[in-house]
C-alpha cells in the first residue's frame, strides 16, 4: 500500500492560488450587516487597491449611488469591523449572490451486510488501527452516499 500524502501540499505546489486581503474577507463577512440586504445584492467587496477596498456594483447606477454614500457604507463598516477600510472605490463587476442557507440534508440509509463486508475488506491491510478505523469510517460514510 502507498503512502497517504496530504492532497493541499500537492495543490499548492502546481496552482498559485489568489490570496485574499483580511479586511477584505472581514468586509465580506459583516457587508449585508453594514450596507444592507438591499445593497448587499447588488454590490461585493472585492480586493484592496492601495489604501481602497474595491467593491464590485452590479450597475453603473449602483457604483454612483453607492459613491455618493461612501461615508454611510464606511461608517458602517467601522461599526462593524476592527480594522475597516479608510476609503471605497466602486466599480462595475460581478456581483456574487448571497448564499442561500443549506437545504435540510435526508438522513443516510444504513449499510448492507454486503457494503459492510466490502469495507472491512478494504482496510484489512492496515496495520495501524488507529488508521484503519478513520479509513473504516470514511468508506462507510462515502457508500451510505451512494458515491
Amino acid at each position: 500500500m502507498s503512502e497517504l500524502q496530504r492532497v493541499g501540499d500537492h495543490i499548492r505546489a502546481r496552482v498559485k492560488l489568489p490570496s485574499v486581503d483580511r479586511m477584505v474577507l472581514d468586509a465580506r463577512r459583516v457587508w449585508a450587516d453594514a450596507v444592507g440586504e438591499t445593497v448587499a445584492r447588488n454590490s461585493m467587496p472585492v480586493r484592496k487597491a492601495g489604501d481602497a477596498l474595491v467593491v464590485h456594483c452590479s450597475s453603473s447606477t449602483w457604483a454612483g449611488e453607492l459613491s455618493m454614500l461612501e461615508r454611510q457604507v464606511l461608517a458602517g463598516l467601522a461599526a462593524k469591523m476592527d480594522e475597516p477600510p479608510t476609503r471605497l472605490k466602486f466599480e462595475v463587476g460581478r456581483v456574487l449572490p448571497p448564499e442561500a442557507p443549506a437545504a435540510p440534508s435526508r438522513p443516510l440509509p444504513p449499510l448492507t451486510d454486503e457494503q459492510r463486508r466490502q469495507a472491512q475488506e478494504m482496510v484489512a491491510g492496515v496495520a495501524d488501527e488507529a488508521l484503519a478505523r478513520r479509513i473504516l469510517e470514511a468508506v462507510e460514510l462515502s457508500m451510505r452516499r451512494g458515491s
